[in-house]
């Protein structure tokens, strides 16, 4: 193998550089951005067996912590204010807090 001296390395050095110019940013992680995903923007939100005010409430999730939202139910038991729950497991929903 023949000795490569600084000038060569520069040069090649360099070639590699502008090379990498000019191939465009891959979007790698992007297949973890998913649409449906939710952030808790509040203290804490409560997680109910069923879409109702009245269920039994399983567990609590807290601020900033993301949630898989997989389908949007309009409950019938309410509240009124708001019927629109999301299913975040199984049979597990949550009521949004607000609409943005």
């Amino acid at each position: 193998m023949a000795k490569m001296n600084r000038r060569d390395f520069l040069k090649i050095g360099l070639l590699g550089l502008a090379g990498a110019a000019f191939v465009p940013f891959s979007n790698q992680g992007d297949e973890y951005l998913e649409k449906n995903l939710g952030r808790i923007t509040t203290t804490s939100v409560s997680v109910y067996a069923r879409p109702a005010d009245t269920s039994r409430i399983l567990f609590q999730r807290f601020r900033d912590e993301l949630v898989h939202l997989y389908d949007e139910v309009i409950s019938e038991d309410g509240p009124g204010y708001n019927p629109l729950w999301y299913r975040v497991w199984a049979a597990i929903y949550i009521a949004p807090m607000c609409n943005r």
